[in-house]
């Protein structure tokens, strides 16, 4: 820290150096091998004695442990098997008077603290601060109600920056770091540092401790997610209090509705969150109340009780209560033999919107893996007042079948792989905890092998038959039918899913009718009828030619048996589907939808053709494909923005749609599977490997996607940056970048808003693309090498590239901004010029612009002619096709330039097309508007009234005329049309530019008033030359006027004007 006599101090920042030699022999007399307290702690923690001491009759070294070295010799690897978790404030604040770990009368309340993560095996790593409080307790607010019952207690971090009692913690709001490789959640309120009680070696009964487990509440919730369901996520750790070790914990999410908002969308604020019962609120969602919208949900359960046969009342709790996510919720608990619930330890969440629907969520399940039969609890009874309805049996039949069959994770094995999988997280960290806590409840510690005994007979005793037992438990409880669900073979043989030959020949059996459907559809229908339209008979073998989603059922008599589904990936996509492109941070350029245009690419690099039904991914983003065919060496694009993307690249790509989520700018993990969940793509990339991918509109390119092995893709030597920026998503960008061509200054924004920046974007106007790397852009025709663009900057054929004034030629750190400059709002000319090697070459492009409005960009708009005007646009549209030119409020709608017989009758319409009125002067700058002929040299220079401004309502017209008197002699105005008279000057009978425009910014060197251009008009004669003049000619003296075809379409252009009888204040004929 920093400190200065009356100033405030830095934040305070932790840096924990854990040396585990000394760590193993912590809190040790080591000539006694009896705890000694570390200096500065307390030896009792109210009435019991404090306990700190990492037992040396576990880990002791030099002989000096009970256990010949077994564990001894391995606990300087075990402390690393798992990341460490450093927890650190003021003394006191633990153990003081006050202190939150040793008094339970602060229970509740929040310190200030440090926390830092260290992971040994990955390398992963933060330190926030933030507040901290004890966790646990029925209550909810305290640690337990015997304070002592264990001694090591759980705690949660919570990220704010400030304190209940405002005390800032010098924190974020959000702890940003992905804790759980299996999580979707990124960002975290908070997480529970989880000490373990029941089935632990700290309980006070020996019958708990001699079955310590440590895996069963995380368990539960693993079991529900693979499901289907939404259930915290977990992991553990080694935790150092002060730099103290206290054991290994279990760290897992708090499914409040924080957690909820991170899972499922929305804002935390919007949730509903309760714990235990309806009553013990922890959250309202914004505009109603969560126990209110919790009872609504139990009344339409109710109403469903009550009239079991109406599917209207069943449809009607369907949209009160995520009915998959219950049932899976409950065959986690019944599975597990959840004893110690359902009047307790539960969540449950909602979205308070009309189409928000509750979820419960595990909690707190430790009294499981004991037996029992726990079929028919339910939290508030919600199952028994369902189980009467057939929809309901019938959607909890198909969660059997699917969860207990085939694999499925309530199966056997497959419920003991994930056991084991989490028996795998603790097998080395549990020494740590052994030799932290082994022996604070007796004189022999408990060990590893204490701990292997009790998981293994889990393992290899009781999940062996359980799934048999909770099955037949299920069928007692009339929850699954007596008719068996089909059976799926390919080719003659038993398969379930998975891979199969293009043409596989898919087979049924069963003993009854067999109802299936190819698209995924369930072949019943609400209340019991054959879903005629979308599944047939079967009648025999059905040839599989792309990946499908089979769906069957058995139906006996109007017997239903069980839906069995799954999922065959037909054909060699997974050896020919590449990832070819990541855009994953583009370029944020201040502009709606930016930087919403990642994107990722893929192609087909077989021979032949690949269909992509069911390819999804995973990890990183989600996103499934649907029955797509991509045809060999063919691109397709996932997008997160489709509006956003196309603005950007246009509509012509191979889209397939938007995924959700969107890609981490700073790196992740990436998971592309197939139809049957096999890898394609499983890497990580990093922002690390090339600086212009992070945030410069550059995306990750593989060099070689036809000889590069999918498992290289973590490599970033099978990387390279783009050729150009917005990289080339659906198009090759393999090739090397071809000579210089036509590239032209497209689109600028001179006067941005604020603090954004002004921009030049240059086109590609070439079918190949072209390096650009060394040449220049200057506003100064004395100084023309200004910025010089970054070597190897490429644009694509017909591509954009958008140079900023904050990040590239207004920036004095930006590399080749040799004289930063910035566009003038007021008007100028830029340059662009071809250079190499610091000097310029022979190609340039320049545009000179007027003053402009604030936000409005300029940009290149080709007319019917062929040319090009360098006007203000509709929308700034940097890096993709410029908008339409910006048109009104104010055009001018009709132009007499060259009265027959008398000449000084000229006169020029102005039409407001708009929706609003238009006042005609800017009481900003004090200024009205003006119209002038030639705007830099006006003949005409005509100011609207100042001391009481023109207004024109919507659709009305206005006259400007050259001599009033003439005027009227010849034409006739309708009642209620403003005239104003220029007086002097008259309008060009050969041709010339026409303006109105409005009060700009005060040059100060010269003092000038600028003006920005509303309309133009550059007229001709029709004979300029003569017979390629495309103006018409019968306007020059013969009678006629000049009249704007479409008001609404950009003026300066030919094609919008023709040659009609004057009609002055009024539409055009």
């Amino acid at each position: 820290m920093a400190f200065k006599s009356g100033w405030k101090s830095t934040n305070v920042d932790t840096h924990t150096y854990i040396f585990l030699d000394d760590v193993i022999k912590q809190a040790t007399n080591v000539t006694t091998g009896s705890q000694v307290a570390p200096s500065g702690y307390p030896s009792s923690w109210g009435s019991v004695t404090g306990d700190y001491q990492v037992d040396p009759d576990v880990v002791g070294q030099n002989g000096r442990d009970r256990f010949s070295g077994l564990y001894a010799n391995t606990i300087i690897d075990d402390l690393k098997s798992a990341p460490t978790i450093c927890l650190v404030m003021n003394k006191d604040d633990w153990f003081g008077n006050r202190g939150i770990y040793i008094n339970q009368s602060q229970d509740g309340t929040e310190r200030v603290a440090s926390i830092e993560y260290i992971d040994p095996n990955t390398n992963d790593e933060f330190q926030v601060n933030c507040a901290i409080a004890m966790q646990g307790g029925v209550s909810g607010g305290g640690t337990s109600l015997n304070r002592w019952k264990s001694f090591k207690l759980s705690m949660r971090p919570r990220f704010k920056t400030q304190t209940d009692d405002r005390k800032a913690t010098g924190g974020p709001p959000k702890l940003n770091f992905k804790l759980f490789a299996d999580s979707p959640v990124d960002r975290h309120n908070t997480f529970v540092l989880d000490a373990v009680l029941n089935h632990s070696w700290l309980h006070p009964s020996s019958g708990q401790r001699n079955t310590a487990l440590y895996v069963q509440d995380q368990y539960v919730a693993d079991l529900h997610n693979a499901m289907g369901g939404h259930s915290p996520h977990g992991s553990y750790a080694h935790i150092y209090i002060n730099g103290l070790y206290w054991g290994m914990y279990y760290i897992h999410e708090r499914p409040d509705h924080a957690w909820a908002a991170e899972m499922f969308g929305a804002d935390e604020d919007e949730y509903d969150a309760i714990k235990h019962n309806s009553g013990n609120v922890i959250n309202n969602g914004i505009g109603g109340s969560a126990t209110a919208n919790y009872n609504s949900m139990i009344s339409a359960a109710n109403a469903v009780q009550s009239n079991p046969t109406s599917l209207t009342r069943y449809n009607a709790l369907t949209q009160k209560l995520d009915v998959d996510n219950f049932i899976t919720y409950l065959l986690a608990n019944w599975f597990c033999g959840n004893h110690d619930w359902p009047h307790k330890n539960w969540y449950a969440t909602h979205l308070n919107h009309t189409d928000g629907r509750w979820r419960f969520h595990s909690w707190d399940a430790e009294h499981t893996i004991e037996g029992g039969n726990d079929v028919g609890e339910s939290p508030s009874d919600i199952h028994g007042k369902l189980d009467g309805s057939a929809e309901y049996r019938m959607r909890f039949a198909d969660h059997i079948h699917r969860n207990f069959f085939n694999g499925g994770p309530l199966s056997y094995p497959a419920s003991a792989q994930m056991f084991q999988a989490r028996m795998n997280q603790l097998d080395r960290a549990i020494v740590g905890e052994s030799a932290r806590w082994g022996d604070n409840r007796r004189s022999t510690p408990y060990t590893r092998e204490d701990w292997l005994k009790t998981a293994n007979s889990k393992l290899n005793s009781y999940l062996p038959g359980r799934s048999n037992t909770v099955l037949n438990y299920l069928k007692s409880a009339n929850l699954y039918p007596n008719i068996s669900a089909p059976v799926f073979r390919i080719n003659g043989v038993n398969q379930h899913g998975g891979h199969v030959n293009t043409n596989g020949r898919l087979t049924m059996t069963a003993s009854g009718t067999i109802w299936y459907s190819l698209n995924g559809a369930d072949p019943r229908l609400p209340g019991g009828s054959a879903n005629r339209s979308a599944a047939s008979v079967y009648n025999g073998s059905v040839t599989l030619t792309k990946s499908t989603h089979v769906k069957a059922r058995v139906l006996s008599g109007t017997t239903w048996s069980a839906l069995n589904e799954a999922i065959y990936a037909v054909g060699p996509v997974a050896e020919n589907l590449r990832i070819t492109e990541i855009m994953y941070n583009p370029e944020n350029i201040n502009i709606l939808n930016d930087p919403n245009t990642e994107f990722i690419e893929l192609k087909n690099i077989a021979a032949q053709s690949i269909n992509l039904n069911y390819v999804s991914f995973s990890n990183g983003v989600e996103f499934t494909f649907g029955d797509v065919d991509l045809a060999p060496g063919q691109y397709i694009l996932v997008v997160e923005d489709i509006d956003a993307f196309t603005d950007k690249y246009g509509t012509d790509l191979n889209i397939a749609g938007e995924y959700f989520g969107s890609l981490n700018n700073g790196g992740e993990r990436i998971e592309l599977v197939d139809a049957a969940g096999s890898t394609i793509h499983n890497f990580k990339y990093s922002d690390n490997w090339f600086n212009i991918t992070d945030g410069m509109d550059f995306s990750l390119v593989v060099i070689d996607p036809l000889n590069t092995d999918p498992n290289a893709y973590s490599d970033k030597n099978t990387w390279r940056p783009s050729t150009a920026p917005g990289g080339s998503p659906g198009a090759d960008n393999t090739g090397r970048p071809p000579e210089i061509g036509g590239v032209i200054i497209n689109e600028i924004l001179a006067h941005s808003h604020a603090e954004a920046p002004d921009w030049i974007e240059l086109y590609n106007t070439n079918g190949h693309a072209v390096n650009i790397g060394g040449w220049f852009l200057s506003d100064d025709e004395q100084d023309l090498k200004k910025y010089e663009i970054p070597d190897t900057t490429i644009i694509e054929p017909y591509g954009y590239i958008v140079f900023y004034e904050d990040l590239h030629f207004g920036n004095p750190a930006t590399p080749g901004s040799h004289s930063p400059f910035g566009l003038s709002e007021n008007g100028e000319t830029l340059y662009l010029h071809s250079g190499s090697n610091g000097e310029l070459t022979g190609y340039s492009n320049t545009e000179k612009f007027g003053a402009s409005a604030t936000g409005v960009s300029f940009g290149r708009y080709k007319k019917s002619t062929g040319s090009y005007n360098f006007v203000a646009m509709s929308e700034n549209t940097p890096g993709v096709e410029n908008s339409y030119p910006k048109v009104g409020p104010v055009v001018i709608d009709e132009i007499m330039y060259n009265p027959p017989v008398n000449g000084d009758a000229e006169y020029v319409e102005l039409l407001n097309v708009s929706d609003s009125t238009v006042v005609l002067y800017d009481y900003v700058t004090a200024e009205p508007w003006r119209f002038t002929d030639d705007p830099d040299n006006p003949g005409i220079e005509f100011f609207f009234p100042a001391d009481s401004p023109a207004t024109l309502a919507p659709g009305e017209y206005l006259l400007l005329v050259g001599d009033w008197g003439e005027f009227a002699k010849m034409f006739n105005v309708p009642d209620g049309v403003q005239v104003f008279e220029w007086a002097e000057g008259k309008l060009d009978n050969g041709g010339e530019k026409i303006q109105f425009s409005m009060p700009g910014d005060v040059d100060t060197d010269p003092s000038r008033r600028q003006w920005i251009r509303i309309d133009r008009v550059n007229y001709s004669d029709g004979s300029h030359p003569i017979g390629a003049d495309p103006w018409p000619v019968e306007p020059d003296g013969i009678g006629y006027s000049l009249s704007r075809i479409n008001p609404a379409d950009y003026g300066n252009d030919p094609v919008n004007w023709q040659a009609e009888i004057p009609s002055p204040g009024s539409v055009n004929p």
